[in-house]
């Protein structure tokens, strides 16, 4: 005798409509098999003529009932047979036709990451869209997938979404595939462990706020909406007028407390950093003007770094809709040594600038125009900036010993490593080191000189005698001799 309770229909869901009828009809029907009542749905002439069908019929309305939401326990009521029950709620809920390609065509555009617990789940949730519209024989093209997937990801994914849309500007909307392999890339790098932890933050005096538009980061003397004429046009500088900080620098300490960030992070990227004072980059080529001003900077770790200038630097940042925003920020530091590019939240307040953070992100505004926008990293915020990939390659350059260099060129010899080094670029030798022997040099050179004795020849047999005491020779030689 078959006995149903709570945990055995746990398996399947309530059935509450459209959205969910196809999951409840499959495991509804695998129910009623397991507990030998699928015959009440499809009953032939010879199971109404069994005795026990009636018993069997009502057994199968009743669990049928059981997975029914109070919602749909309407339908219910008239139907005195499992089979009545079973038939009305497939035509009901049964998508076809039109009405089944409008309403998941407004399910797959309405599918969002705020509605998910996760990026893998809002992705799965987008497929399984895409694969119930195939089997109504209407396939999403490719185009519109990435489309409705890159939507759905909202503000949070915001940089995520603007970058990849500006990377395929030029060439065709990459395979599905490819897009959610990166999304999920990117989810994997927000969830995982940043590396690198804030060394020492520094803490700054309230706001300054506007007494006339009420608005923070500027007083009422820059306020652009009392003085309109001060409102910089696009791709104005923000900063000093002049880079005239070359004499302020002369010979002073500066404190710059920073963060640490992802150590695989590209040496064009830039972050906003909370901690740091100062703007601060370690690419020469970055620059569009630079003054030479050797002073130097402490770090949160009491580790002090040389400045070897200060200037300017052009930026050209990536906004949402594939829009770009070109800012030029002066009194930039020129900084060899450091590991990160930074451009400092003091120095942009400081600059009439505001910057919100928000749902693991930023948006730097100067006044009502929206300059920048970025994305957490740890303990930094990565700027979303159209990468230069000419820049990309010019890594700080470390010195190499002469040693070192003969090595890698193919034990070139020493005199032509140092015209080497004079003649390219980016080949540094450390004058500190000496060059040492090369004993794969010596051994390559070594050779043995003819002998110039005439040996004696035997003029009887037996006279002289030439013996192989050694043992067989291995490897065999081409001829096959040993």
């Amino acid at each position: 005798m078959s006995t149903l309770d709570a945990k055995s229909l746990g398996g399947v869901p309530k059935l509450k409509g459209t959205e969910n009828y196809d999951v409840w009809a499959m495991k509804a029907a695998q129910l009623l098999i397991r507990e030998d009542f699928y015959d009440a749905i499809e009953p032939t002439d010879e199971d109404k003529a069994d005795k026990s069908f009636s018993k069997k019929n009502r057994q199968a309305r009743a669990t049928i009932i059981l997975t029914l939401d109070d919602a749909i326990l309407e339908h219910a009521k008239r139907a005195t047979t499992a089979k009545e029950l079973w038939e009305p709620l497939k035509e009901l809920f049964s998508l076809a036709g039109f009405s089944a390609h409008h309403l998941l065509l407004q399910g797959l555009v309405k599918t969002s990451l705020e509605s998910h617990g996760s990026v893998t789940e809002f992705v799965e949730a987008v497929k399984r869209q895409g694969c119930q519209l195939k089997e109504l024989d209407l396939t999403v093209p490719d185009w519109i997938f990435v489309s409705v997937l890159l939507h759905g990801l909202g503000d949070t994914y915001e940089v995520f979404v603007s970058s990849t849309i500006q990377s395929m500007r030029q060439k065709q909307p990459p395979a599905p595939n490819e897009v959610i392999s990166q999304l999920l890339d990117e989810e994997r790098r927000r969830t995982g462990t940043e590396t690198g932890t804030a060394l020492l933050a520094k803490k700054r005096d309230k706001t300054v706020q506007c007494s006339y538009c009420k608005g923070g980061g500027h007083t009422q003397n820059t306020c652009w909406r009392l003085h309109p004429d001060l409102r910089p046009k696009k791709g104005q500088k923000i900063g000093k007028g002049k880079d005239d900080s070359k004499k302020k620098d002369e010979g002073k300490t500066k404190r710059v407390l920073v963060a640490h960030g992802k150590q695989d992070a590209l040496p064009t990227t830039w972050y906003l950093d909370l901690g740091a004072s100062e703007h601060v980059t370690s690419l020469e080529a970055m620059f569009s003007q630079l003054s030479r001003a050797k002073s130097s900077i402490h770090l949160g770790d009491d580790s002090v770094k040389e400045i070897v200038g200060t200037g300017q630097v052009d930026f050209t940042f990536l906004l949402p809709n594939s829009q770009t925003q070109s800012v030029t920020f002066t009194g930039v530091k020129y900084v060899p040594t450091m590991r990160y590019n930074l451009l400092s939240v003091s120095r942009l307040l400081n600059e009439s600038c505001r910057v919100i953070f928000k749902d693991n992100g930023c948006k730097v505004f100067h006044e009502d125009i929206l300059l920048a926008i970025g994305q957490q990293e740890g303990n930094l915020f990565r700027l979303a900036i159209k990468q230069n990939h000419a820049l990309v390659v010019q890594r700080p350059v470390k010195p190499l010993s002469i040693t070192l260099w003969h090595q890698q060129l193919g034990h070139l010899g020493l005199d032509l490593v140092k015209k080497t080094a004079e003649q390219v670029t980016r080949m540094k030798l450390d004058e500190a080191t000496e060059s040492q022997l090369c004993i794969a040099c010596v051994e390559g050179k070594q050779h043995r000189e003819p002998s110039q004795r005439l040996m004696e020849r035997a003029t009887a047999k037996l006279e002289l005698i030439h013996t192989d005491i050694g043992s067989p020779i291995t490897p065999t030689s081409a001829e096959g001799a040993r």
